[in-house]
């Protein structure tokens, strides 16, 4: 009887440590998540500064080379009519600068598309949510460790989602009536010589013992009982509703 005890307390032991590792990895899963999403935000917000600020200094290179361009006479002269010379290295480096501006104004950063779940995620409601989400998480387990710790309850989860009220009703049925069924298990080799050593125990009692226990029978048996009547249960019990009914019926024990 006490080993099924100890059997059941351990079991209990194991489900309350089970139920709290998963909560510790569904809070830690949702640490992870939130940590991501500020990650991923933080470099979408970096990629967007780099482009604006690419994007601002091609404009600016841009402005600079058109004004370059409005102080050179359009003939390749001076002011005073004579014709200058511009060195081919300095039209070089201004034609690549240009194409350079050109080609990345062209080629944009690609932002990968973001998904429709992503998207709500982003929003300020769903942020909001997330973080009553989680306080609401830390406040339960710290209600369960209190529970746990201060009274013999043994508080289980249940997962609602997509079920009825009749099928809540037999989960939280099954769950109460299990600590009263019937578990068996195999008899060892240990059990066995743990019932030899019991009995041999027994037989090494002192008489005076047994001696003591005889009396106390003899003072509370029935008088009614002869050595030559020993009839079993209907010496006490209708042995007629017995036989019949297998039911023990206190009856005359005439």
């Amino acid at each position: 009887m006490k080993r099924r005890v100890l059997e059941a307390d351990v079991k209990n032991q194991e489900a309350r440590i089970e139920g709290e590792r998963q909560r510790i990895l569904e809070e830690e899963r949702l640490k992870k998540a939130m940590e991501e999403e500020k990650e991923r935000q933080r470099l979408l917000d970096e990629e967007e500064k780099a482009l604006e600020a690419a994007r601002q200094e091609a404009l600016e290179r841009h402005d600079r080379d058109a004004t370059t361009a409005d102080t050179i006479p359009s003939d390749g002269e001076s002011e005073l009519g004579t014709p200058i010379q511009v060195p081919s290295n300095v039209l070089d480096d201004d034609e690549k600068g240009e194409n350079e501006a050109d080609s990345y104004m062209e080629s944009e950063v690609e932002v990968p598309e973001k998904t429709e779940l992503e998207l709500l995620m982003e929003q300020p409601e769903a942020k909001a949510f997330m973080e009553r989400l989680i306080h609401f998480e830390r406040n339960m387990s710290n209600l369960l460790a209190a529970i746990t710790g201060s009274s013999a309850v043994d508080p289980f989860r249940i997962a609602i989602q997509h079920a009825t009220i009749e099928m809540v009703l037999d989960i939280v049925i099954k769950y109460e009536e299990r600590p009263y069924k019937y578990v068996s298990w195999e008899v060892t080799q240990v059990d066995m010589d743990e019932i030899e050593e019991d009995l041999e125990a027994e037989a090494l009692e002192p008489d005076n013992e047994t001696e003591n226990k005889e009396e106390s029978e003899d003072q509370f048996e029935d008088p009614t009982r002869g050595m030559k009547r020993s009839l079993g249960d209907s010496n006490y019990f209708d042995p007629v509703s017995l036989k019949v009914a297998d039911i023990l019926y206190p009856g005359n024990p005439e």
